[in-house]
């Protein structure tokens, strides 16, 4: 009897749960045991990522031609890195936690406590990067001490607090 196939491999996709897949021009490191996607399509410079765990956040490195984007602690869900012209766009649509509070520091303990999603860091030497979460544009900032990009996924505090604000009323702004 034939054993089923359990994961796939092609030169632009690949499946696994060994921690580290490949494609021609792509490589996705994360944690052994838990499955993964990773997609590669070079025509249109996309590379995407899928987290496919929902019930716990995974270290997550994608490696492309156009730069590296890694994460401690990435939730169930999606990275999207595309070459837009002269500057680097991310597309994240995942299941990050909501924050209910509209003091940043808290978001950080809880952060490096474990029980939100980390920053994400992007190496690259693009003169911009751009990223969505969930349809939400955010701010992504150069760090000149580390010489990379950083995207903070709690950097718009208090998205969740912003659409419950009842109508007749001013959003609630606070810069990070």
């Amino acid at each position: 009897m034939l054993e089923p196939i359990r994961f796939l491999q092609s030169p632009e996709f690949a499946v696994r749960d060994s921690g580290h897949l490949e494609t021609h021009d792509a490589k996705l490191t994360t944690r052994k045991g838990e499955p993964a996607w990773l997609l590669s399509a070079a025509p249109s410079q996309s590379w995407v990522a899928y987290q496919t765990q929902p019930h716990v956040h995974l270290p997550l490195i994608l490696e492309t031609p156009v730069g590296e984007v890694e994460s401690e602690r990435f939730p169930f869900g999606k990275l999207v890195v595309q070459q837009r012209a002269e500057f680097l766009h991310l597309e994240i649509d995942t299941g990050f936690r909501p924050f209910w509070s509209s003091v940043k520091w808290r978001a950080q303990i809880w952060q490096d406590m474990g029980i939100h999603p980390s920053d994400i860091v992007i190496r690259n030497r693009a003169p911009k990067v751009t990223a969505f979460i969930n349809g939400d544009a955010m701010p992504v900032i150069w760090d000149d001490a580390n010489e990379h990009w950083l995207l903070d996924p709690y950097a718009r505090i208090p998205r969740v607090l912003d659409r419950l604000q009842p109508a007749g009323r001013p959003p609630v702004t606070v810069e990070p």
